[in-house]
């Protein structure tokens, strides 16, 4: 979340990023494509510069619900069933409302299974020149 990038939905973020995280001070989000979709639930983990005790509702897609604290510092997590993923090679959109500015440091999109994660989506990277959504 640290650099311009074009997945970002332009609505509710901060233009620049500050200390490796992108503020966002109200609804916004991001575009994604998943090159191949399985039939498995998704763990979403956001990972904030400062605490938050508070859900944040989230969107994907059609599909509404809720990001939840956890007990690992500034780390939200959520479960997302995989039929609200658009079938086919079709532009995912992800959001997230928030009341008040929150800076972002990291997205993770994940398959649940067990132990978790076959295929990842991060909307995160390191201070280079790649794009932020990796499939």
């Amino acid at each position: 979340m640290a650099t311009k990038v074009p997945y970002l939905s332009r609505a509710g973020w901060e233009e620049d990023a500050d200390n490796n995280a992108r503020r966002l001070n109200s609804t916004g989000g991001l575009y994604f494509t998943v090159p191949k979709a399985e039939q498995k639930n998704i763990h979403l983990t956001v990972s904030l510069s400062t605490p938050l005790s508070t859900p944040l509702k989230i969107h994907l897609n059609q599909w509404t619900g809720v990001l939840t604290p956890t007990t690992q510092a500034n780390t939200l997590v959520a479960s997302i069933p995989y039929n609200a993923l658009i079938a086919g090679d079709a532009l995912q959109h992800f959001t997230i409302d928030t009341n008040s500015p929150i800076a972002i440091k990291h997205i993770d999109f994940s398959y649940q299974e067990g132990a978790l994660a076959h295929q990842t989506i991060t909307a995160s990277h390191s201070q280079d020149t790649s794009p932020a959504v990796n499939h």
